[in-house]
């Protein structure tokens, strides 16, 4: 038994190193969250937040995808959120300095203004790194919060996307842990995980993953 079971572990640790990494998308990409607030004024309002690339721009020398938050589709009317670029195996983030989320209207004005304050704080910092894949092993870091603990690997497996399979590393959250999925990114609080323990004023407020899509096709669902 003991055997087997070893057999087993060394047979997983071959076939994750074997595994081909996938880079992170930069066009033809959309992220589904579900947005969900309440306060004492409104009771509890979802909505679907999505998030897509949109061109690309040079800042600091450094090439970006543009990532809008799609907020009526008939309309074109887009929000820009932030910027994303990948090197050597790290996802970086820009936020977009103007970014918020004023068109929700169970959002009281002193939430707004709490986001909208993070998200400055989070725009005068910089760049930072969304997400880091460059050869993790269970205990490393994959990305460290804004304003929290950083997100320490409990487990590495992998998940068959499309016909292809990816490595997946299990973090502690908000919700007890999440996943976080190569190409994609975090498959339960969304792209923005790393982001999310900073966004609690104002109210409850929340996010979840809802989809990936990739070319127009749905490639993973939570």
């Amino acid at each position: 038994m003991k055997k087997l079971i070893l057999s087993l572990l060394i047979f997983t640790a071959i076939k994750l190193s074997a595994q081909q990494y996938t880079p992170f998308p930069t066009t033809n990409a959309e992220w589904n969250v579900k947005f969900a607030s309440e306060n004492e004024i409104h009771m509890r309002s979802t909505v679907l937040l999505k998030y897509r690339f949109i061109g690309d721009t040079i800042i600091d020398n450094k090439q970006y995808s543009k990532l809008y938050s799609v907020i009526d589709e008939t309309t074109n009317y887009n929000v820009l959120k932030g910027f994303i670029r990948e090197q050597d195996k790290k996802i970086y983030y820009l936020e977009h300095r103007s970014s918020s989320y004023p068109y929700i209207k169970s959002l009281t004005n002193q939430a707004k203004n709490c986001i909208r304050q993070k998200l400055n704080e989070i725009a005068d910092g910089g760049e930072f790194v969304l997400y880091d894949f460059n050869n993790k092993q269970v205990g490393d870091t994959l990305f460290n919060y804004m304003y929290s603990q950083p997100a320490i690997i409990q487990q590495i497996d992998s998940v068959l996307i499309q016909n292809s399979y990816r490595k997946r590393y299990r973090i502690p959250s908000m919700h007890g842990y999440d996943y976080v999925i190569e190409g994609i990114g975090s498959v339960r609080e969304g792209l923005f995980g790393a982001l999310t323990p900073i966004m609690t004023c104002g109210g409850f407020i929340d996010w979840q993953f809802v989809s990936f899509a990739s070319a127009n096709q749905y490639i993973y669902l939570n």
